[in-house]
């Protein structure tokens, strides 16, 4: 009986370091600045950025994944509260963007977060994406 109880917290442990990992992978845990870093270089290739646009996306991305990290630590539990502030700061950021980005740039950054969004309620129906 002993044996069965420790196969058992064994295999739930595993199963907690590996969701521990998982979560880690997609972005949470991560500083602000590892976010913008990496968000920055996407962006980048995907929008083709100037070596003017660089350093001005980086900035605004940073501001927003930092104060997003304020928002979450400061608002532990409240989901209307935390909406409301990411709509905020959304709008914030989308405003930025715009000032920085060609009219192209822009068509093209909504365009790749309308399937972005598209990709997450496909998965959210059972079906599954891939990351790359």
């Amino acid at each position: 009986m002993k044996y069965l109880v420790r196969i058992s917290m064994i295999i739930a442990l595993m199963f907690a370091m590996n969701a521990s990992s998982i979560a880690q992978e997609r972005g949470k845990g991560k500083s602000p600045e590892q976010r913008a870093e990496k968000i920055t270089n996407k962006l980048t290739e995907k929008l083709d950025l100037s070596s003017r646009q660089v350093p001005q996306v980086k900035a605004i991305v940073l501001d927003f994944a930092t104060k997003m990290q304020e928002a979450r630590q400061s608002n532990q539990g409240d989901k209307e509260a935390m909406k409301e502030i990411r709509k905020q700061l959304r709008s914030e950021k989308k405003a930025e963007m715009q000032a920085v980005l060609t009219e192209e740039q822009f068509e093209k950054l909504k365009e790749l977060k309308k399937e972005r969004r598209e990709g997450r309620k496909g998965s959210k129906d059972g079906r599954t994406r891939s990351r790359g």
